[in-house]
Formats: structure tokens, C-alpha cells, sequence
């Protein structure tokens, strides 16, 4: 099984980067789908607190499946994970999996997430969410940094 972990900043290209590579039998667990799920609302909006709780058990249900699977072909696990400490944690969790960040200028994420229609929370949030991930960024040996 190949686990790939993908992480960004909002608006640096995840899904996109993922939806490219997958293929039939992949697996994607990615926390704002999860709530979309169990929500009935949109992946790109302000998040219920209760709601989101229920959705941070679920993935942590998923990564446990996963790690004691062995019959799935590739798992994408798609997350923001700024913090390099805890990619590493997480790629250890998961069997050693491979750590992709994709890192585009700050620039050209916070244009992607101000014309992006899914996100329907207000704009000051979704910048300020962006400028906090290059913030908080720190790289991990695992990773594998496409700009």
C-alpha cells in the first residue's frame, strides 16, 4: 500500500494535484470532505464546531483503518499541516508515508481562495487562514516541496 500524505495551504492546488493522480481503488481522506459528508454543506465554508468534532473522529477512525490495511492500492490524505513536527508524526502513524507539500507563493494562494466560488466563508477569513499557514510553516525531512 502507498499512503501519500498532500499538504498546502488553502488554494495551493490539493485536490487538484490529487484528483490528477487518482485512480480507481484509491482511497482520499481529506477533512473537509468528511464534514461535507456528515454535514450536507459545502466543503469550503465556516465550520460547525460540534459537527467538525464528530468529522476529526472520523478521520481519526479512517487513519486507524488504514494503517492496519492492506489491501488498498494508494491512500491520498489530504491536509493544510503547517507544521513540519507534525507531518512527520503523521507520516509515521501511517506506515511511513510519502509527504507532499505544495507551497505556491502567497500571492497566488490567497487569489485562488478570493476567486475560488466553493468558499463561501467571508474573505477576511480565508486570507487570514492563508496567512497564517506560511506563518506557522516549518519543513520536515519527509518532505517533498513542490512550489
Amino acid at each position: 500500500m502507498n499512503i501519500k500524505i498532500v499538504a498546502g495551504p488553502p488554494g495551493a492546488g490539493k485536490n487538484t494535484y490529487v484528483n490528477k493522480q487518482f485512480q480507481k481503488g484509491d482511497m482520499i481522506i481529506d477533512l473537509d470532505k468528511i464534514y461535507a459528508a456528515i454535514s450536507n454543506n459545502d466543503m469550503h465554508e465556516q465550520k460547525d464546531e460540534q459537527l467538525l468534532s464528530i468529522a476529526l473522529e472520523l478521520r481519526e477512525v479512517l487513519y486507524e483503518r488504514v494503517r492496519r490495511s492492506r489491501g488498498l492500492k494508494t491512500v491520498w490524505v489530504v491536509a493544510c499541516l503547517p507544521n513540519g513536527r507534525r507531518r512527520e508524526m503523521l507520516s509515521r502513524r501511517l506506515c511511513d508515508a510519502e509527504v507532499y507539500v505544495l507551497k505556491p507563493p502567497i500571492t497566488t494562494t490567497l487569489e485562488r481562495v478570493s476567486q475560488d466560488k466553493t468558499r463561501i466563508y467571508p474573505k477576511e477569513y480565508a486570507e487570514r487562514i492563508v496567512h497564517e499557514w506560511y506563518r506557522d510553516y516549518s519543513p520536515c525531512r519527509k518532505d517533498i516541496v513542490a512550489e
